[in-house]
C-alpha cells in the first residue's frame, strides 16, 4: 500500500500460533534425549558415586549401569596348561551387547592380575595375544610362560565387560615331563633297560611330551 508520503509498506503475515508451538515441541524433545543420553555417559558405575544426579549411584542406576552377567565354561580352575603353550580363555555375555554389530556399546579388556607366589611368579608372565569379540561373546588368547622356574605359578586372567562387570579364570603352568614308550621286548633288571631285538624286527622307541590344554 502506497501513501502519498512516499512510504512503501510491505505487508506481514505472522506465523501461525500452533506451528511456533509444534516447532518448539520437537526442539524441545530433541533436548531432553541429549541430555538423558548425556547423563547416561556420565555416570561411572564403579565410583560410588552419583555422577549425572540422578538420585542413583553406580549399579542402582540401571539405566546408565545395565545388569550384566559373565560366564566362563572352564571346567577345572585353576585350569593345568603346560609351559610355552598357546591356550584361549572365552566369556559369554548375558544379556548380550545392545549393538547388534562392532563398534561394540560395552568395552572388553582382559588383564592378567594376579601371579603367585609373588616370589617368582608376575603378571606379565603371561603374554596376551589376539583377542575376539562378538554380540555375546569375547574371547582371547595368550602364551604360558616357557621357563621351568615358573612350574606351578598360577595366574588369574580377568575379563572386564563395560567397565565393571567381570570374571575371572586361573591357570596354572605345569611341566610335563616326557614320556618314554619301550618296545615289548625291553627288560629292565633293576637298574638298567636291556632291549634285544631280532635283525628282521626293527627296533622301535618312541618318545612323546604329553601335553594339558
Amino acid at each position: 500500500m502506497s501513501s502519498t508520503s512516499g512510504i512503501q509498506e510491505t505487508p506481514h503475515f505472522e506465523e501461525p500460533l500452533e506451528a511456533t508451538s509444534n516447532g518448539l515441541a520437537v526442539v524441545s524433545q530433541e533436548l531432553l534425549e541429549t541430555i538423558h543420553e548425556a547423563q547416561l555417559a556420565l555416570e561411572d558405575c564403579i565410583d560410588g558415586l552419583d555422577n549425572n544426579c540422578d538420585g542413583m549411584t553406580d549399579l542402582a542406576d540401571v539405566e546408565a549401569c545395565p545388569y550384566i552377567s559373565v560366564f566362563t565354561y572352564w571346567p577345572v580352575q585353576p585350569m593345568p596348561i603346560s609351559h610355552g603353550h598357546r591356550a584361549r580363555i572365552t566369556v559369554e555375555l548375558i544379556p548380550p551387547d545392545p549393538s547388534e554389530e562392532a563398534p561394540w556399546t560395552w568395552s572388553r579388556e582382559w588383564a592378567v592380575v594376579d601371579a603367585r607366589p609373588q616370589e617368582r611368579c608376575q603378571p606379565e608372565d603371561i603374554v596376551l595375544g589376539d583377542q575376539e569379540d562378538f554380540r555375546s561373546l569375547s574371547r582371547r588368547y595368550f602364551w604360558m610362560p616357557d621357563s621351568a622356574t615358573k612350574t606351578d605359578c598360577l595366574y588369574t586372567v580377568e575379563a572386564r565387560i563395560n567397565g565393571y562387570a567381570t570374571a575371572n579364570m586361573r591357570v596354572q603352568m605345569v611341566n610335563h615331563l616326557p614320556e618314554i614308550q619301550l618296545d615289548e621286548n625291553a627288560v629292565y633288571d633293576g637298574g638298567t633297560w636291556h632291549l634285544s631285538a631280532s635283525t628282521a624286527t626293527p627296533l622301535s622307541i618312541s618318545v612323546s611330551a604329553s601335553a594339558s590344554t
